[in-house]
């Protein structure tokens, strides 16, 4: 299943942004590399959902480098689609975390554009789900349905032009 997050990367960090008037199309590709950021996958059995995380760029002592994506196969009952859709949206907003961090600092990635602490926990300001259109790969929102976010969420733009930033400075 790692080979499946590079494509995803593309899908849910690709989008136009507008620099001074002009719209551009971004394309995220992504490559893996000896100096890329570990990924782990756990394939998880169990009845109650269990939470990935990311600690890359968070400066802890004892921390775990890299990301572990764990695949809710247990949680979701045997619907497999669901479980798919779920890896592949946590696996694509996970990533984001250390792009967000090199351009804005952990605070700014790890509280989740104001839906979480800093430190992951529920802060009780899950955003509402917009009525229409994209959805904020890095948000969370209330009660929205794995279909719904995997259908409508995409980095904002915002966060690919501090995609673009970081590539330019490492």
């Amino acid at each position: 299943m790692s080979g499946e997050i590079r494509p995803l990367q593309s899908q849910f960090w690709s989008r136009s942004i507008d620099l001074n008037g002009d719209t551009y199309a971004v394309n995220v590709n992504v490559s893996e590399d000896e100096k890329g950021m570990p990924v782990r996958l756990k394939i998880d059995n169990g009845k109650e959902y269990v939470r990935s995380f990311n600690t890359n760029g968070a400066g802890f002592p004892f921390s775990v480098p890299g990301a572990t994506i764990n695949y809710q196969q247990g949680f979701s009952g045997g619907n497999l689609d669901w479980a798919d859709k779920d890896y592949q949206l946590v696996s694509a907003h996970e990533i984001g975390h250390p792009i967000l961090t090199l351009a804005a600092g952990r605070e700014y990635s790890w509280s989740h554009e104001g839906t979480s602490g800093t430190l992951g926990g529920d802060n009780g300001t899950y955003a509402p789900v917009p009525k229409t259109g994209e959805m904020n790969l890095m948000k969370y929102y209330e009660d929205a349905s794995v279909n719904m976010r995997y259908a409508r969420s995409i980095a904002s733009e915002s966060d690919v032009k501090n995609l673009i930033y970081i590539s330019k400075r490492h």
